[in-house]
Protein backbone atom coordinates (compact mmCIF):
# COMPACT_ATOMS: atom_id res chain seq x y z
CA UNK A 1 0.00 0.00 0.00
CA UNK A 2 3.12 2.56 0.52
CA UNK A 3 4.48 1.71 -2.49
CA UNK A 4 1.00 2.34 -4.46
CA UNK A 5 1.34 5.70 -2.67
CA UNK A 6 4.61 6.66 -3.78
CA UNK A 7 4.21 5.57 -7.29
CA UNK A 8 0.80 7.67 -7.38
CA UNK A 9 2.55 10.52 -6.06
CA UNK A 10 5.26 10.12 -8.46
CA UNK A 11 3.08 9.93 -11.73
CA UNK A 12 1.19 13.25 -10.51
CA UNK A 13 4.71 14.98 -10.23
CA UNK A 14 5.27 13.81 -13.70
CA UNK A 15 1.82 15.13 -15.03
CA UNK A 16 2.45 18.33 -13.25
CA UNK A 17 5.64 18.87 -14.84
CA UNK A 18 4.44 17.72 -17.94
CA UNK A 19 5.21 21.31 -21.01
CA UNK A 20 1.59 21.77 -22.95
CA UNK A 21 2.33 23.99 -25.96
CA UNK A 22 -0.84 26.83 -25.73
CA UNK A 23 -1.17 28.75 -29.14
CA UNK A 24 -3.00 32.06 -28.78
CA UNK A 25 -4.61 32.99 -31.71
CA UNK A 26 -4.93 36.70 -31.25
CA UNK A 27 -5.48 37.62 -34.55
CA UNK A 28 -9.61 35.84 -34.06
CA UNK A 29 -9.94 37.59 -31.17
CA UNK A 30 -12.22 40.54 -30.66
CA UNK A 31 -11.15 43.82 -29.43
CA UNK A 32 -12.40 45.92 -26.53
CA UNK A 33 -13.41 48.27 -28.49
CA UNK A 34 -13.59 49.07 -32.33
CA UNK A 35 -12.55 52.38 -32.45
CA UNK A 36 -10.36 55.18 -30.74
CA UNK A 37 -11.57 59.00 -31.37
CA UNK A 38 -9.49 62.30 -31.19
CA UNK A 39 -10.19 65.90 -31.38
CA UNK A 40 -13.53 67.52 -30.37
CA UNK A 41 -14.69 71.52 -30.21
CA UNK A 42 -12.70 74.42 -29.76
CA UNK A 43 -13.77 78.17 -29.37
CA UNK A 44 -12.08 78.79 -32.08
CA UNK A 45 -14.20 79.43 -35.05
CA UNK A 46 -13.61 76.94 -38.09
CA UNK A 47 -14.12 73.31 -39.52
CA UNK A 48 -14.06 71.66 -36.05
CA UNK A 49 -12.06 68.18 -36.42
CA UNK A 50 -12.07 64.95 -35.66
CA UNK A 51 -10.12 61.78 -36.06
CA UNK A 52 -11.18 58.13 -36.07
CA UNK A 53 -8.73 55.28 -35.74
CA UNK A 54 -9.04 51.12 -35.48
CA UNK A 55 -6.92 49.42 -32.86
CA UNK A 56 -4.14 46.58 -34.66
CA UNK A 57 -3.59 43.02 -33.87
CA UNK A 58 -0.30 43.91 -35.37
CA UNK A 59 3.28 44.69 -33.96
CA UNK A 60 4.20 46.53 -36.92
CA UNK A 61 0.89 48.51 -37.28
CA UNK A 62 -0.71 50.30 -34.19
CA UNK A 63 -3.34 51.37 -35.67
CA UNK A 64 -5.49 52.03 -38.92
CA UNK A 65 -7.75 54.84 -40.01
CA UNK A 66 -11.56 54.27 -39.58
CA UNK A 67 -13.11 55.87 -43.13
CA UNK A 68 -17.28 56.06 -44.06
CA UNK A 69 -17.90 56.97 -40.53
CA UNK A 70 -21.45 59.18 -40.26
CA UNK A 71 -20.59 62.02 -37.34
CA UNK A 72 -22.68 64.39 -36.11
CA UNK A 73 -22.13 66.99 -33.20
CA UNK A 74 -25.01 68.61 -31.49
CA UNK A 75 -25.20 71.48 -28.67
CA UNK A 76 -28.78 70.96 -28.40
CA UNK A 77 -30.25 73.11 -30.55
CA UNK A 78 -27.81 73.03 -33.49
CA UNK A 79 -26.51 70.39 -35.43
CA UNK A 80 -23.28 70.50 -37.08
CA UNK A 81 -22.41 67.53 -39.17
CA UNK A 82 -19.26 66.50 -40.59
CA UNK A 83 -17.66 64.75 -43.77
CA UNK A 84 -14.51 62.95 -44.15
CA UNK A 85 -11.56 64.84 -45.66
CA UNK A 86 -9.15 63.87 -48.60
CA UNK A 87 -7.18 62.33 -45.45
CA UNK A 88 -8.71 59.00 -44.32
CA UNK A 89 -9.73 58.88 -40.65
CA UNK A 90 -9.75 62.11 -40.87
CA UNK A 91 -13.16 64.30 -40.72
CA UNK A 92 -14.24 67.96 -40.31
CA UNK A 93 -17.43 69.76 -39.82
CA UNK A 94 -19.37 70.83 -42.87
CA UNK A 95 -19.92 74.11 -41.56
CA UNK A 96 -17.91 76.46 -39.52
CA UNK A 97 -18.45 77.24 -35.85
CA UNK A 98 -16.85 77.95 -32.66
CA UNK A 99 -17.70 76.28 -29.51
CA UNK A 100 -19.15 77.99 -26.29
CA UNK A 101 -18.03 78.44 -22.94
CA UNK A 102 -20.93 76.80 -21.03
CA UNK A 103 -22.53 74.64 -23.44
CA UNK A 104 -22.15 70.78 -23.69
CA UNK A 105 -21.69 68.96 -27.18
CA UNK A 106 -23.05 65.66 -27.71
CA UNK A 107 -21.00 63.42 -30.51
CA UNK A 108 -22.58 60.54 -32.15
CA UNK A 109 -20.83 58.18 -34.74
CA UNK A 110 -22.79 55.67 -36.71
CA UNK A 111 -19.74 53.25 -38.00
CA UNK A 112 -19.81 49.84 -39.11
CA UNK A 113 -23.25 49.20 -37.98
CA UNK A 114 -22.49 50.55 -34.36
CA UNK A 115 -23.21 53.69 -33.15
CA UNK A 116 -20.65 55.30 -30.50
CA UNK A 117 -21.86 58.43 -27.99
CA UNK A 118 -19.69 60.89 -26.22
CA UNK A 119 -20.20 64.03 -24.15
CA UNK A 120 -18.07 66.87 -22.95
CA UNK A 121 -18.55 70.56 -21.73
CA UNK A 122 -16.58 73.71 -22.43
CA UNK A 123 -15.06 75.45 -19.29
CA UNK A 124 -13.81 78.80 -19.59
CA UNK A 125 -10.10 79.45 -19.65
CA UNK A 126 -8.11 82.19 -17.97
CA UNK A 127 -6.47 84.95 -19.81
CA UNK A 128 -3.11 84.98 -20.60
CA UNK A 129 -0.57 86.16 -18.21
CA UNK A 130 2.71 85.54 -18.57
CA UNK A 131 4.04 84.80 -14.90
CA UNK A 132 1.08 81.76 -15.15
CA UNK A 133 3.02 80.39 -18.07
CA UNK A 134 4.66 77.14 -17.01
CA UNK A 135 8.16 77.70 -17.55
CA UNK A 136 10.63 76.15 -15.57
CA UNK A 137 12.96 79.33 -16.14
CA UNK A 138 13.02 81.98 -18.24
CA UNK A 139 16.32 84.14 -18.76
CA UNK A 140 18.07 86.53 -20.86
CA UNK A 141 20.90 85.28 -23.18
CA UNK A 142 23.47 87.37 -25.08
CA UNK A 143 25.99 86.56 -27.58
CA UNK A 144 29.14 88.70 -29.22
CA UNK A 145 30.46 87.16 -32.39
CA UNK A 146 31.87 89.14 -35.78
CA UNK A 147 30.10 89.86 -38.98
CA UNK A 148 30.99 87.07 -41.61
CA UNK A 149 31.31 89.44 -44.16
CA UNK A 150 33.19 92.49 -41.81
CA UNK A 151 35.85 90.87 -39.13
CA UNK A 152 35.83 94.40 -37.52
CA UNK A 153 32.31 94.65 -36.89
CA UNK A 154 31.65 93.38 -33.65
CA UNK A 155 27.31 91.97 -33.18
CA UNK A 156 25.92 91.14 -29.76
CA UNK A 157 22.81 89.06 -30.10
CA UNK A 158 20.50 89.10 -27.16
CA UNK A 159 17.60 86.42 -26.70
CA UNK A 160 15.33 85.23 -24.08
CA UNK A 161 15.71 81.61 -23.32
CA UNK A 162 12.89 79.34 -21.70
CA UNK A 163 13.15 76.13 -19.68
CA UNK A 164 9.96 74.45 -20.19
CA UNK A 165 8.81 71.24 -17.53
CA UNK A 166 6.10 69.49 -19.76
CA UNK A 167 4.43 69.28 -16.62
CA UNK A 168 3.96 71.55 -14.05
CA UNK A 169 2.28 71.21 -10.53
CA UNK A 170 0.51 73.86 -7.85
CA UNK A 171 -2.04 75.54 -10.13
CA UNK A 172 -5.39 76.35 -8.96
CA UNK A 173 -6.91 74.97 -12.56
CA UNK A 174 -5.95 72.67 -15.21
CA UNK A 175 -4.91 73.87 -18.66
CA UNK A 176 -2.32 72.70 -21.26
CA UNK A 177 -0.21 75.11 -23.02
CA UNK A 178 1.38 75.75 -26.75
CA UNK A 179 4.55 77.84 -27.43
CA UNK A 180 5.00 79.11 -31.02
CA UNK A 181 8.12 80.92 -31.43
CA UNK A 182 8.92 83.41 -34.27
CA UNK A 183 5.43 83.85 -34.87
CA UNK A 184 3.59 87.00 -36.28
CA UNK A 185 0.68 88.67 -35.09
CA UNK A 186 -1.12 88.18 -38.71
CA UNK A 187 -0.10 84.40 -38.69
CA UNK A 188 -1.49 82.84 -35.78
CA UNK A 189 -1.37 79.34 -35.16
CA UNK A 190 -4.34 79.21 -33.00
CA UNK A 191 -6.57 78.42 -35.84
CA UNK A 192 -4.96 74.84 -37.09
CA UNK A 193 -5.11 73.93 -33.13
CA UNK A 194 -8.25 71.75 -34.32
CA UNK A 195 -5.62 69.57 -36.38
CA UNK A 196 -2.43 70.10 -34.76
CA UNK A 197 -3.54 69.63 -31.73
CA UNK A 198 -3.44 65.65 -32.26
CA UNK A 199 -0.29 65.40 -32.72
CA UNK A 200 1.35 68.53 -30.70
CA UNK A 201 3.22 67.97 -27.32
CA UNK A 202 1.39 70.12 -24.65
CA UNK A 203 2.55 71.86 -21.55
CA UNK A 204 0.26 70.46 -18.17
CA UNK A 205 -0.29 72.97 -15.68
CA UNK A 206 -1.66 70.87 -13.57
CA UNK A 207 -4.24 71.12 -10.09
CA UNK A 208 -2.85 70.46 -6.66
CA UNK A 209 0.45 68.27 -6.61
CA UNK A 210 -0.09 64.62 -7.65
CA UNK A 211 2.79 62.80 -5.89
CA UNK A 212 3.18 60.62 -8.91
CA UNK A 213 3.61 63.26 -11.27
CA UNK A 214 5.90 64.76 -9.12
CA UNK A 215 8.33 62.07 -8.90
CA UNK A 216 8.29 60.12 -12.09
CA UNK A 217 10.94 57.70 -13.00
CA UNK A 218 11.56 59.79 -16.18
CA UNK A 219 11.43 63.56 -16.16
CA UNK A 220 10.45 65.45 -19.52
CA UNK A 221 11.87 69.13 -20.41
CA UNK A 222 12.63 71.06 -23.65
CA UNK A 223 13.66 74.68 -24.10
CA UNK A 224 12.25 77.45 -26.54
CA UNK A 225 13.79 81.05 -27.25
CA UNK A 226 12.88 84.28 -28.84
CA UNK A 227 15.28 86.58 -30.47
CA UNK A 228 15.70 89.97 -31.02
CA UNK A 229 12.87 91.01 -33.57
CA UNK A 230 10.87 88.03 -32.88
CA UNK A 231 7.42 87.44 -31.47
CA UNK A 232 6.20 83.97 -29.72
CA UNK A 233 2.43 83.13 -29.71
CA UNK A 234 1.14 81.64 -26.26
CA UNK A 235 -2.22 79.20 -26.57
CA UNK A 236 -3.94 78.16 -23.31
CA UNK A 237 -6.58 75.27 -23.83
CA UNK A 238 -8.95 74.41 -21.02
CA UNK A 239 -9.92 70.97 -19.76
CA UNK A 240 -13.23 69.92 -18.18
CA UNK A 241 -12.89 67.93 -15.39
CA UNK A 242 -13.90 64.48 -17.52
CA UNK A 243 -11.03 65.28 -20.02
CA UNK A 244 -8.47 66.20 -16.55
CA UNK A 245 -9.17 62.90 -15.43
CA UNK A 246 -8.62 61.29 -18.62
CA UNK A 247 -5.40 62.99 -19.15
CA UNK A 248 -4.26 62.19 -15.58
CA UNK A 249 -4.99 58.45 -16.21
CA UNK A 250 -3.25 58.28 -19.29
CA UNK A 251 -0.23 59.79 -17.54
CA UNK A 252 -0.25 57.20 -14.86
CA UNK A 253 -0.08 54.49 -17.06
CA UNK A 254 2.54 56.32 -19.59
CA UNK A 255 4.98 58.57 -18.26
CA UNK A 256 4.31 58.33 -14.37
CA UNK A 257 4.01 54.52 -14.40
CA UNK A 258 6.70 52.70 -12.52
CA UNK A 259 7.58 55.49 -10.05
CA UNK A 260 7.75 55.66 -5.83
CA UNK A 261 4.47 57.11 -5.95
CA UNK A 262 2.72 55.61 -9.04
CA UNK A 263 -0.69 54.22 -9.05
CA UNK A 264 -2.20 50.56 -9.41
CA UNK A 265 -2.47 50.40 -13.28
CA UNK A 266 -5.56 50.64 -14.86
CA UNK A 267 -7.43 51.24 -18.13
CA UNK A 268 -7.44 54.79 -19.50
CA UNK A 269 -10.21 56.68 -18.71
CA UNK A 270 -13.12 57.52 -21.87
CA UNK A 271 -16.09 59.67 -22.09
CA UNK A 272 -16.99 57.33 -25.42
CA UNK A 273 -19.78 54.67 -25.12
CA UNK A 274 -19.30 51.01 -24.97
CA UNK A 275 -16.96 49.95 -27.95
CA UNK A 276 -15.06 52.95 -28.37
CA UNK A 277 -12.09 54.80 -26.31
CA UNK A 278 -10.20 57.87 -26.54
CA UNK A 279 -12.15 61.41 -26.12
CA UNK A 280 -13.88 63.73 -27.44
CA UNK A 281 -13.16 67.52 -26.22
CA UNK A 282 -14.65 70.48 -25.87
CA UNK A 283 -11.92 73.37 -25.40
CA UNK A 284 -11.70 76.86 -24.90
CA UNK A 285 -9.04 78.34 -26.51
CA UNK A 286 -7.12 81.72 -25.70
CA UNK A 287 -4.09 83.07 -27.16
CA UNK A 288 -1.46 85.92 -27.00
CA UNK A 289 1.45 87.06 -28.83
CA UNK A 290 4.37 88.74 -26.83
CA UNK A 291 7.47 90.37 -28.49
CA UNK A 292 11.00 89.86 -27.71
CA UNK A 293 10.84 93.56 -25.96
CA UNK A 294 7.57 92.59 -23.72
CA UNK A 295 9.53 89.36 -23.24
CA UNK A 296 13.12 91.03 -22.32
CA UNK A 297 11.22 93.88 -20.05
CA UNK A 298 9.77 90.68 -18.05
CA UNK A 299 12.60 88.91 -17.27
CA UNK A 300 14.41 92.22 -16.66
CA UNK A 301 12.03 93.06 -13.87
CA UNK A 302 11.74 89.78 -12.90
CA UNK A 303 15.97 89.52 -12.00
CA UNK A 304 15.56 93.03 -10.52
CA UNK A 305 12.72 91.74 -8.14
CA UNK A 306 15.02 88.54 -6.99
CA UNK A 307 17.43 90.71 -6.23
CA UNK A 308 15.77 92.67 -4.04
CA UNK A 309 14.18 89.59 -2.43
CA UNK A 310 18.06 88.19 -1.70
CA UNK A 311 18.80 91.48 -0.39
Amino acid sequence: MKYKKLIFSFCLLLTACTEEEVILDLQNTEMPYQIVVSGGVYSIYGNQFLKLTQPSKSRTNKSFPVTGANIEVSDGINTYKFRETENEGEYESIEEFAGEVGKTYFLKIDCNGRTYYASDSMTMTDEIKIEDFPAADMYYYASTHRAWNNPDSIITEGRVMFYIDYHNFGYDNAAMWLLWSKAHPSTSLAPSLRRIALESKYYYSHKGSPPQGIYPTTATSTGARCESGDTIELIKVSLSDSYYDYQISKFNLTEWSGGMFSTIPGNVKTNLSKGATGYFCACDVKTRFYTFNELFEYVKNNESNDEEDNN
